[in-house]
C-alpha cells in the first residue's frame, strides 16, 4: 500500500523540517540530527500511525509502516540515529489529541527505540505518558518504559473509542480559544474559560512566511507558560501575544485547545492585519528670506495623500501664534485653511511663501509633518526676517582701467565710495589666449578687496585703491574692461582700456672695443642686432688730459650712428658697422670702454681695451757726404740724433778700370 506519511523533524520550539515518504515505496533516507524529536503524521488522517516496526542497523534505525516487513525492507532510515545522545524521540499525535512516545509492544524495557541492539526489531505502538508538546526536551527513558504494554492498549483504546462517553471517562473537548487581530498587527490568543484547559496549540505563518508553531501550556500550579520565545504568554491569565513583527499581515492564525483529558477542542481562526504604519513623513524645511520678511515652508517630497503640515505663524501686528493646516492632496497639490497667510501650494510645487506682511518680524515660524496614522517629523524652526527697506538703486563709482605706458601691465582702480560686499567684476585676456575670463574682486569689512583668482588679477590690500595686472597675465592690445556691483544688483558704467605691449627686457649685443697694434687709435665696432633708437656710451680719456669722458653714439633709422662728439668718436656710416679713435684723440695707455643700450633701459656688458701709443712721425738728421779733395774716396758722416736701429742708406757707384796695353 502506498505510505501517506510525513515526518516533522522538531527541536526545542520549532519544526525545522518536514519530509513526505512518496507513494511509490522507496524508502526515504534523513540524516540524524541531535536534540530534535521526530514526529510522525499519517497525512490522511493527520494522527500518528497506531504502529510502527524498528530496527537496529549499525548506527541507523529502521522504521516500516503498515505492510511493509521490516525484515525485508524499510520505509524510513534515520541514518546515523544511535550516534547522538538517545534523547531522540519518535512520537505522533494519538486521536485524544495528546502526544505520545513510540514504545515496544513487548513492555521489555531493551526494545525501547532508543536502546535497540544490533539488528534487534521491535514493534512500537503509541503509549507511555503523554508529552506536552512534539518539540525535543530531555526526556529519560522511563517516562514511556515503565508504562509498559498495559499503558499501550491503553492508548490505543482511548484513540478508538475517542469521542464516546462511557464509565464516567471526560469526552467533553474545551470550547475554541477567542483568536483576535489587533490594530497594531499583533494577534491576541486567549484560552477558553473551561477550567480543565490544559493547553493551547498556536499555528501561524511569520513574516519570512514560515509556519511556525507554539504551545501555550497551563502547569500544575496554574501558572501559563510558552514553548516558543517568539509568542509571549501572560503567566497568569494564559492570553498568548504573537507580536505584529512576528507574523505575516492578512495570513491566518489558529488556536485549539486541549484539556486535562486530552479532549481537543474546535479551532479559532483569524487573519492577522497590517502592520501599522509607524514611518513619519519626512520634516519640512523652513527658510527665512535673506533680503525681506518672508519665510518659505518647503513641503517633504515623500508625503502622501492626507498627509499634513501644520505651521505655527504669528501675524503681522500680533504677538499670538496661530496655526494654519495644509493638506495633500490626490493630484500632489496642497490645500490651506488659511490661504491668506499661507498660501496654497500648488500641484508640481514644493514650496509656499509666507508674504513679508503676513508673519511678525523676527516671529519664530514652526513647521511639522504629520500623517494620518498620527506619526509626526521633527518640529523645525526659524525666525523671519526684517522686512525690506525701500530698495537700493545707487550704483557703485565705476572703477578706472589704466594701462601702462611703459609694459602691458593695465591698472584698475577700485571705486573709493565701495561698501563690504560690493565687487569689481574684471575682464581680461589672458597671456597666450584668445577668450577673455572673469575675475571677480569683492570689498571686506576692512577695506581689503578679495579676488577670486589673484593669480591673474591680484587682490588690493587694506588702505590701498588699486591693483595691477602683470604684463604676463594680459595679452598684449586687448581689451580689459572693469565694472562695479553692489549686493543690490547696482551696476556702474563700465570702465575699459587695451592693454601695451610688454616691455623690452632683452639688451642689445656688447660692442667690442679694439685698441690698435700699430699706433695709439682704437675701435669700436658697434652691436649688430642694434634697433633703432640704440646707443653705446663710450668713455674716453683724450689727449694731454688725465679726464675721461663720455660720448654717445645713437643708431639712426638708415643704420648709421651719430655721434654727440665727432671730433673725439666719430660717427659711423650707414653699411659701416665701427668707428675709430684717432690716436691723438686719446691718451696713450689710457682705457676705452664701451656698453650699448635700448630705450627700454636695457643694458650690454661693457667692453674694454687700453689704448696704445701714438706712432713715431721724426725722421733723424741727414748724414753728411764730403769728397776728399785730395783723391777719389767719400766721407760720410752719420747723424748725431739717430737711435738704436736707425739706418743710413749709401748709395755708391763703382768704376771699372781697364788696364792700358804696352
Amino acid at each position: 500500500m502506498s505510505k501517506n506519511i510525513s515526518v516533522k523533524i522538531n527541536s526545542g520550539n520549532e519544526t525545522v523540517e518536514t519530509v513526505k515518504l512518496n507513494a511509490t515505496n522507496k524508502k526515504v533516507i534523513i540524516k540524524a540530527q541531535p536534540n530534535v524529536n521526530y514526529e510522525l503524521v499519517d497525512d490522511n488522517t493527520q494522527y500518528a500511525p497506531e504502529t510502527i516496526d524498528t530496527k537496529r542497523i549499525g548506527n541507523d534505525l529502521h522504521i516500516a509502516f503498515e505492510g511493509t516487513d521490516i525484515n525485508q525492507e524499510s520505509d524510513l532510515v534515520l541514518e546515523g540515529y544511535y550516534e547522538n545522545n538517545n534523547t531522540e524521540l519518535l512520537l505522533g499525535k494519538a486521536e485524544n489529541g495528546r502526544y505520545y512516545a513510540y514504545v515496544p509492544q513487548s513492555g521489555v524495557e531493551s526494545d525501547a527505540v532508543t536502546l535497540l541492539a544490533e539488528e534487534v526489531f521491535a514493534p512500537q505502538a503509541l503509549g507511555g505518558n503523554s508529552v506536552a508538546t512534539p518539540f525535543w526536551a530531555f526526556n529519560p527513558n522511563w517516562l514511556w518504559v515503565a508504562a509498559g504494554v498495559a499503558a499501550v492498549g491503553g492508548i490505543i483504546a482511548a484513540a478508538s473509542d475517542s469521542g464516546k462517553a462511557s464509565g464516567g471517562t471526560d469526552t467533553t473537548a474545551p470550547a475554541k480559544p477567542t483568536v483576535e487581530a489587533k490594530d497594531n498587527g499583533s494577534v491576541e490568543v486567549t484560552p477558553p474559560a473551561d477550567a480543565d484547559t490544559k493547553s493551547v496549540e498556536v499555528s501561524y505563518t511569520d513574516e519570512a512566511g514560515t509556519p511556525k508553531t507554539a504551545t501555550v501550556t497551563k502547569g500544575e500550579d496554574g501558572t501559563w507558560t510558552s514553548n516558543n520565545p517568539d509568542v509571549a504568554v501572560d503567566p497568569a491569565t494564559g492570553k498568548a501575544t504573537i507580536p505584529a513583527e512576528k507574523v505575516k499581515d492578512g495570513s491566518p492564525v489558529t488556536a485549539k485547545a486541549t484539556d486535562t483529558a486530552g479532549n481537543a477542542g474546535e479551532e479559532g481562526t483569524v487573519n492577522a492585519g497590517n502592520n501599522p504604519d509607524m514611518t513619519a513623513p519626512s520634516a519640512p524645511e523652513v527658510t527665512p528670506s535673506a533680503t525681506d520678511g518672508s519665510v518659505t515652508v518647503k513641503v517633504p517630497s515623500d508625503a502622501q495623500a492626507g498627509d499634513t503640515v501644520e505651521v505655527t505663524v504669528t501675524p503681522e501686528g500680533s504677538d499670538t501664534p496661530e496655526k494654519v493646516t495644509l493638506t495633500k492632496q490626490a493630484d500632489g497639490s496642497w490645500t490651506s485653511d488659511k490661504p491668506e497667510t499661507v498660501p496654497s501650494v500648488e500641484a508640481g510645487k514644493d514650496s509656499t511663501t509666507i508674504p513679508e506682511d503676513k508673519v511678525k518680524d523676527g516671529s519664530e515660524v514652526t513647521a511639522q509633518a504629520k500623517d494620518p496614522s498620527g506619526n509626526e517629523s521633527t518640529p523645525v524652526k526659524a525666525n523671519a526676517g526684517n522686512n525690506a527697506a525701500a530698495p537700493d538703486t545707487t550704483a557703485p563709482s565705476a572703477p578706472e582701467v589704466t594701462p601702462s605706458a611703459t609694459d602691458g601691465s593695465v591698472t584698475v582702480k577700485v571705486p573709493s565710495d565701495a561698501q563690504a560686499g560690493d565687487t569689481v567684476e574684471v575682464t581680461v585676456t589672458p597671456e597666450g589666449s584668445d577668450t577673455p575670463e572673469k575675475v571677480t574682486l569683492t570689498k571686506q569689512a576692512d577695506g581689503s578687496w578679495t579676488s577670486d583668482k589673484p593669480e591673474t588679477v591680484p587682490s588690493v590690500e587694506a588702505g590701498k585703491d588699486s591693483t595691477t595686472i602683470p604684463e604676463d597675465k594680459v595679452k598684449d592690445g586687448s581689451e580689459v574692461s572693469a565694472k562695479a556691483k553692489d549686493p543690490a544688483g547696482n551696476e556702474s558704467a563700465e570702465s575699459k582700456g587695451n592693454a601695451g605691449n610688454n616691455a623690452d627686457h632683452t639688451a642689445p649685443s656688447a660692442p667690442e672695443v679694439t685698441p690698435s697694434a700699430t699706433d695709439g687709435s682704437v675701435t669700436v665696432k658697434v652691436p649688430s642686432d642694434a634697433q633703432a633708437g640704440d646707443t653705446v656710451e663710450v668713455t674716453v680719456t683724450p689727449e694731454g688730459s688725465d679726464t675721461p669722458e663720455k660720448v654717445t653714439l645713437t643708431k639712426q633709422a638708415d643704420g648709421s650712428w651719430t655721434s654727440d662728439k665727432p671730433e673725439t668718436v666719430p660717427s659711423v656710416e650707414a653699411g659701416k658697422d665701427s668707428t675709430t679713435i684717432p690716436e691723438d684723440k686719446v691718451k696713450d695707455g689710457s682705457e676705452v670702454s664701451a656698453k650699448a643700450k635700448d630705450p627700454a633701459g636695457n643694458e650690454s656688458a661693457e667692453s674694454k681695451g687700453n689704448a696704445g701709443n701714438n706712432a713715431d712721425h721724426t725722421a733723424p738728421s741727414a748724414p753728411e757726404v764730403t769728397p776728399s779733395a785730395t783723391d777719389g774716396s767719400v766721407t760720410v758722416k752719420v747723424p748725431s740724433d739717430a737711435q738704436a736701429g736707425d739706418t743710413v742708406e749709401v748709395t755708391v757707384t763703382l768704376k771699372v778700370l781697364t788696364p792700358q796695353k804696352k
